[in-house]
């Protein structure tokens, strides 16, 4: 029985997420989307602006959210970057780091409003620049 409980609940956690996931696809405004994180036997629906940064840990990213949350998910920084992408608007995610979480720039690092610092890909400092100006 507990076995049978286990896969059922298991089967019920996927079906959840693949409804999420075709949920997303079918949203005709970005504003609708949510990112699904499974964590133990449990599956949030996040919106990206819950999202503070992402963080790449080799084939695993560390999503922080607000209120100092933070999740370890078997997806690469890139997976993340795409499906981020159509939130690259100010206020939103600008290199995987949500613009109003930068307190400032300086010497190739972001820091950020909570004291980290993140170094920023000689690639992708004019880029950030730009869009934390603006």
């Amino acid at each position: 029985m507990e076995r049978y409980t286990e896969r059922h609940a298991a089967t019920l956690d996927r079906a959840t997420m693949q409804e999420q996931f075709l949920e997303n696809i079918a949203q005709q405004k970005v504003e609708a989307f949510r990112l699904t994180i499974p964590h133990g036997d449990r599956t949030f629906f996040v919106a990206p602006t819950e999202v503070e940064r992402c963080m790449a840990d080799r084939n695993y990213t560390w999503v922080h959210l607000v209120h100092d949350r933070r999740y370890l998910l078997a997806r690469t920084l890139k997976e993340f970057e795409e499906m981020l992408s159509p939130f690259d608007s100010p206020g939103s995610i600008a290199a995987l780091v949500r613009k109003d979480t930068i307190l400032r720039l300086h010497d190739g690092h972001a820091e950020l409003k909570d004291g980290e610092k993140l170094e920023v890909s000689r690639r992708r400092w004019p880029e950030l620049k730009r869009l934390w100006a603006a």
